[in-house]
């Protein structure tokens, strides 16, 4: 993890070359670029079953989903929406979650270059948005998320 203060008031936050060793190791069905981290169907679980992954894969997706939540903690707070998803199926991935993780990937890819900025504004006051979206999950649970900023910057952010 890289700090950077040489802007006063500022301090930028990137983990470029975690990111980068994380790209570099991924599989070939892994390539390209996405827009969001995220599609519309985040949220939508086969309950017929799905096809699971089989053991080598199943480990290559928790091991990235690990890498992806330590990232989303430090230094990339854009990604905890899908990335909190996602840890709810290390145990059992199958093969819908695994394009869910791709998309996260492809993600990082298109935008890894993105640095978090904390600076705090004039008014020295903490803010705080959270905001819950209801019955969106496969067992009928909420998913809600939040985030506390001395300004400019998410200095705490959550999505469970």
């Amino acid at each position: 993890m890289t700090l950077d203060y040489h802007e006063e008031g500022k301090v930028k936050v990137t983990m470029l070359d975690y990111i980068d060793k994380m790209l570099v190791e991924l599989p070939a069905d892994m390539a390209g670029c996405v827009p969001t981290p995220a599609g519309n169907n985040l949220f939508q679980v086969n309950m017929s079953g799905g096809i699971p992954l089989d053991k080598e894969t199943s480990d290559l997706f928790h091991r990235n989903v690990a890498k992806l939540l330590f990232l989303c903690k430090q230094a990339r707070p854009d990604i905890q929406p899908p990335v909190a998803f996602l840890c709810t199926w290390v145990k059992g991935p199958d093969t819908n979650d695994y394009k869910k993780l791709a998309r996260v990937m492809k993600y990082l890819r298109g935008s890894w270059e993105l640095l978090l900025i904390l600076e705090a504004d004039d008014e020295g006051s903490l803010k705080w948005w959270v905001d819950g979206a209801f019955v969106v999950h496969s067992d009928m649970k909420s998913h809600t998320g939040g985030m506390l900023s001395l300004g400019k910057g998410a200095v705490y952010a959550m999505s469970m």
